[in-house]
Parts: C-alpha cells; sequence; structure tokens
C-alpha cells in the first residue's frame, strides 16, 4: 500500500523554465492521507495542489488516491478555475468520504511571469518569502471551508492573486508540520517554521 501511495505522489517534475520547485512528503505511518500534487495544464501554466485526508492509515490512502485521480481530471479541462475545482470536489466528496470525513486542500496555479492564483479550503495558507526579515515574509490565506464536509453548505472560497518576485518562493505545506510535538507537547508552529524558511532562503 505505501509503495501505490508514493506512485501517487508527485516526486519527481520535469524542468520548469524560470523556476525550482521542491517537493517532499513524509507520511507518520506506513500510509496516510496526504496529497501531493503537481502537473502542467493544457495551457501552459502550472497547477500544485497540498492537501489532507481526515483521519491516518490505509482508509485515508485510499480517499486520497480517488482525491488525486478527480484533480488529475481538473487540471485537464480549461474551463475549470480553482474556484470551479472546489465546487465540484466538494460535491463530489461529500458523496465518497465517511459521514465525518473531510479534505483540507491548497491550489495553486502560476504561468511563467510568475503570476499566481491561489484559493485554500480549510487548509493552513501559502507562506510567501522575499527576505531574510519577518517584513520579507507573509501568509497569504484565502478563506474557504474544507471539502466533503456535512451538512452541505457554502464553500465561500476566494481566491487570491499575486506575482511572485524574481528569488521569492512560495510554500505550502500541511499542518502535520506546523502542529509537531516535541517530547514536552509544544507545538513547533508557524512562528518557528517561518524563522526556519527565512534561514534557509538566506543560504540562497
Amino acid at each position: 500500500a505505501r509503495r501505490i501511495q508514493e506512485g501517487l505522489v508527485t516526486s519527481h517534475l520535469p524542468p520548469i523554465p524560470g523556476f525550482q520547485v521542491a517537493l517532499r512528503l513524509e507520511p507518520a505511518f506506513e500510509t496516510g492521507g496526504d496529497l501531493l500534487f503537481v502537473k502542467r495544464r493544457p495551457s501552459g501554466t502550472w497547477f500544485a495542489a497540498v492537501g489532507d485526508i481526515c483521519g491516518k492509515g490505509l482508509a485515508a490512502a485510499l480517499y486520497m488516491a480517488q482525491a488525486t485521480a478527480l484533480l488529475e481530471q481538473a487540471v485537464q479541462r480549461e474551463d475549470q478555475r480553482l474556484e470551479d475545482m472546489l465546487c465540484s470536489l466538494d460535491l463530489t466528496l461529500r458523496h465518497l468520504l465517511g459521514p465525518r470525513g473531510f479534505l483540507t486542500l491548497i491550489l495553486l496555479e502560476w504561468d511563467e511571469a510568475g503570476n499566481y492564483r491561489l484559493a485554500r479550503a480549510g487548509h493552513p495558507g501559502a507562506l510567501v518569502l522575499q527576505g531574510l526579515t519577518e517584513e520579507g515574509s507573509c501568509e497569504v490565506t484565502p478563506h474557504g471551508r474544507g471539502l466533503g464536509l456535512r451538512p452541505a453548505g457554502p464553500g465561500d472560497w476566494q481566491v487570491m492573486e499575486g506575482i511572485l518576485p524574481p528569488k521569492g518562493w512560495m510554500v505550502l505545506y500541511s499542518d502535520g508540520l506546523s502542529e509537531a510535538m516535541n517530547r514536552d507537547g509544544e507545538l513547533y508552529g508557524l512562528e518557528r517554521l517561518s524563522a526556519q524558511l527565512r534561514r534557509l532562503w538566506g543560504t540562497g
């Protein structure tokens, strides 16, 4: 099951002119519900998704596989905007997932000039870094609720747009990183994560 899941997760990419992309997924158990997906759309833009299915183990991995297949279909359709994808996924997952199941997801689409669109469904926001100071980094958190939740309700998915400047970083992550605990039960937290990313950014 672990090998099958690893085959579904994007781990290698062809060169993307003008950009560098780093990918890493480390499940807590043999299998899990984390989703990592990067694909080029027919129009030439690039699309990335990071998500997390509620739960762990084999059941979460199976739902992750279904969500990945739905994303694979959605990115091939040029008429599907990010907000359309979230609406469609929400409806489909409500029929696929158990009564307490849901998916959090963040979607990013960008072009060769660095213009990006970002949408989020209950997932941690994206971190944008442009320098070593706290002022040089910010969190981009468009609002929107998780997917597949019951009862059905308005998703209210917002799409935020921007331009990633030269040497800028856009970091998508799951809460398994920011909510990791030490032996004293203390969360790693967003502040430590941001500070560590700024240190890495400073190394070039």
